[in-house]
């Protein structure tokens, strides 16, 4: 498993969800500032080079995020969580930290032959796109599946999945 194809993958991600700039920071090897423009930086890509993702490598998120006041990370491991980090990431409220193995960005979902493209609807859009369907009733896509975490779709987002044979589906994210 190679760190280029987990950083190929992270920038076909980001692309994918409309961040075009990605640079590598000069003086940390192992952080990626990515955003919609050079002057629109939003998230900020740690590649964790130790065997376990630790309580440490956490607070060196946060504190590379509060240095430029961002808080959206995404923290690619090795291999293990602890459960101090696990249980520091839950439970932080001001920012979002998305957690990604490196065997799991290996290769690019949306890539796939058998993938079908996932479209999220805007609020202010779902009554108009599905006037007669309450959401309630919705079939579910759950926000751990590899193409929610792809997209980093959120818990009561709807989503338009346009298949292969022409059909379109709808999926509420739980």
């Amino acid at each position: 498993m190679s760190w280029d194809k987990s950083l190929n993958t992270m920038k076909e991600m980001l692309k994918d969800r409309g961040y075009e700039y990605w640079e590598p920071v000069p003086t940390e090897q192992q952080i990626y500032l990515c955003g919609r423009d050079r002057d629109d930086i939003s998230v900020i890509v740690y590649l964790c080079y130790k065997d376990k993702l630790n309580i440490e490598c956490v607070k060196y998120t946060i504190y590379q995020l509060q240095q430029r006041q961002l808080k959206h990370a995404i923290i690619i491991y090795q291999n293990i969580i602890t459960s101090s980090a696990k249980k520091a990431i839950e439970h932080l409220n001001d920012y979002t930290i998305e957690m990604f193995e490196k065997k799991e960005t290996q290769y690019n979902p949306t890539q796939h032959r058998l993938y079908s493209p996932h479209i999220k609807i805007a609020k202010e859009h779902i009554s108009s796109e599905l006037p007669t369907i309450q959401l309630q009733h919705l079939p579910i896509i759950l926000r751990t599946d590899v193409i929610s975490r792809y997209f980093h779709f959120n818990r009561g987002d709807v989503i338009k999945i346009n298949r292969q044979n022409g059909s379109i589906v709808y999926r509420i994210v739980k």
